[in-house]
């Protein structure tokens, strides 16, 4: 299960990374209504390396906490749920940390970048199958 737990938690992490700066970008350009342009590109290959690079803490925390999650007999939809709370308490603690690290003083954009990473989050939890625990031998 320990291998299946990680494929899960390697999805959810992966549709996150890539649907996240595309919800954000999407949020500015509807913002802004600018042409499209190679600096949201830049600005979209950017947030993903960032993504990768701040987000491996909050994945194996994740990792570890799916493991445990998926292991008990809860039904599915309870595993489901109790794993999107746990996403978002690591994402809005990873940008949170990122904020402090840089010193970024607008705590609103912290919100704006976890508002784009969290649905994101929970596409990747509800769309990909829950690992079930092993049978137990006898």
């Amino acid at each position: 299960m320990q291998a299946s737990t990680l494929a899960y938690s390697f999805k959810v992490w992966i549709m996150a990374i890539f649907i996240g700066p595309g919800l954000l970008g999407l949020g500015f350009w509807l913002r802004d209504r600018s042409p499209l342009d190679w600096s949201v590109f830049t600005f979209l290959g950017y947030s993903i390396m960032f993504g990768v690079v701040f987000s491996i803490p909050g994945f194996f925390l994740f990792w570890v906490g799916a493991f445990s999650i998926c292991g008990k007999s809860w039904p599915v939809i309870k595993k489901r749920l109790v794993m999107a709370v746990l996403a978002l308490v690591l994402s809005v603690l990873t940008f949170l940390l990122v904020a402090q690290v840089f010193g970024i003083p607008s705590w609103r954009l912290t919100w704006i970048c976890d508002a784009a990473y969290f649905p994101a989050l929970v596409a990747g939890i509800f769309l990909n199958p829950v690992p079930e625990p092993e049978p137990e031998p006898f």
